[in-house]
């Protein structure tokens, strides 16, 4: 019963598409309003959840599981780390211009050796 279950749950997902899969893919936030950013994690698990989660208190962020807030942003930064592991981080206008936020944006993707995707706000 439970392989059939599982069967059809795996069929279900697949046929509404990568969206859908990667929203049931565990999620954590990074808020820091002292640095004017909030860092969106999906593929949290394990090790890297715990790598995530060491970096963001130690920089005196609040973990948490919503999404990062949407208004009064300079931009977005997408690194995609690993198959299922993405970072979002949005920097605010309360400390970040779009030419600011988006040369962090850069010195991030070359930090961790990936091509990254800014997306003014």
């Amino acid at each position: 019963m439970v392989k059939r279950f599982s069967a059809v749950l795996v069929v279900a997902l697949t046929g509404c598409g990568a969206d859908a899969i990667q929203d049931l893919l565990p999620h954590a936030s990074c808020n820091n309003t002292a640095l004017g950013t909030c860092q969106d994690f999906t593929g949290a698990v394990g090790a890297a959840r715990t790598e995530f989660q060491n970096a963001c208190t130690s920089t005196s962020g609040t973990i948490g599981t919503a999404d990062c807030a949407t208004a009064n942003r300079a931009g977005s930064c997408s690194l995609s780390l690993a198959p299922g592991v993405t970072t979002v981080t949005r920097y605010y206008l309360t400390n970040w211009t779009v030419g600011t936020a988006t040369a962090a944006c850069t010195a991030a993707g070359t930090a961790a050796g990936v091509a990254p995707t800014f997306t003014p706000n």
